[in-house]
C-alpha cells in the first residue's frame, strides 16, 4: 500500500540518501511551526509538504485482482485507488549560514531528476531496495527563489514543486465456498400430479 503520505516519505528518503544535499540539513514532512516541536529545527532545512491531492476516480476504486490462499481459493479482492498529488519542497537557509539557496536548489533538482518520467525514469525503491511500482508518474516543475525579505530579512528560501501519480492498494477479506453438497440419486423425484399441457 502506497498512500500519499507514504509517497512523500519515499521521495524525501530518496533525496536524503542521494548525497546531493548537506549532511547537516534537517528534513520535515510538514510545514514548520515555530510554536511547536519544530521550533528547535536547525537550518538549512528541507520542508516537504503536500499542496494538492486528488483522486483520479472519485466514485469508486478499480478491481485489479483477487487474494488467494495456497489452494487457489479466492479469499478477498484487490482494489487500486489512483491519486494525483503535488508536493512542494522548500529549502530554508539563512544569510550567514554559508549555504547558497540557489546552489542547494540545483542540488535538489539533481537529486530528483533521475526519477523524472521525462528523463531517466528511475524507479523509487523501498527500504529493501525493491522497486515501488505504485508510483507511476513523476514530473518536476521549475524551481525558484521565493524570499520574503520584508518579514524575514535574513532567511532565504528556494521552492520546488513536483507532480506525482500513484495508487493505493486496498484488500478485502471474504468467505469462500469450500465445498458443495449435491443430493444423491435417491433424493431426486419427479413432481407427481403436476399439470401438463397436451399439444396434440
Amino acid at each position: 500500500m502506497v498512500s500519499p503520505r507514504d509517497t512523500m516519505e519515499i521521495i524525501e528518503t530518496a533525496v536524503e540518501e542521494s548525497g546531493k544535499l548537506p549532511s547537516e540539513m534537517s528534513f520535515l514532512l510538514q510545514e514548520a511551526d515555530a510554536q511547536s516541536d519544530d521550533a528547535d529545527v536547525s537550518l538549512p532545512l528541507l520542508e516537504v509538504t503536500p499542496v494538492n491531492i486528488e483522486d483520479v476516480v472519485v466514485s469508486n476504486t478499480d478491481l485489479v485482482g483477487y487474494v488467494t490462499d495456497d489452494d487457489g481459493n479466492r479469499t478477498g479482492r484487490i482494489y487500486y485507488s489512483e491519486y494525483e498529488m503535488t508536493i512542494q519542497f522548500d529549502i530554508w537557509t539563512t544569510k550567514h549560514d554559508g549555504h547558497d539557496p540557489d546552489d542547494l536548489g540545483e542540488e535538489l533538482r539533481n537529486a530528483l531528476y533521475p526519477y523524472s518520467s521525462y528523463g531517466p525514469q528511475q524507479q523509487f525503491v523501498d527500504e529493501d531496495n525493491n522497486p515501488i511500482d505504485q508510483i507511476t508518474y513523476f514530473r518536476m516543475s521549475s524551481g525558484e527563489r521565493v524570499d520574503d525579505l520584508v518579514q524575514t530579512p535574513t532567511v532565504r528560501r528556494w521552492s520546488q514543486e513536483v507532480e506525482v501519480w500513484g495508487c493505493e492498494e486496498f484488500r478485502t477479506d471474504e468467505d469462500y465456498i469450500a465445498s458443495v453438497s449435491y443430493p444423491s440419486d435417491g433424493d431426486l423425484s419427479s413432481d407427481e400430479g403436476s399439470d401438463t399441457v397436451d399439444n396434440t
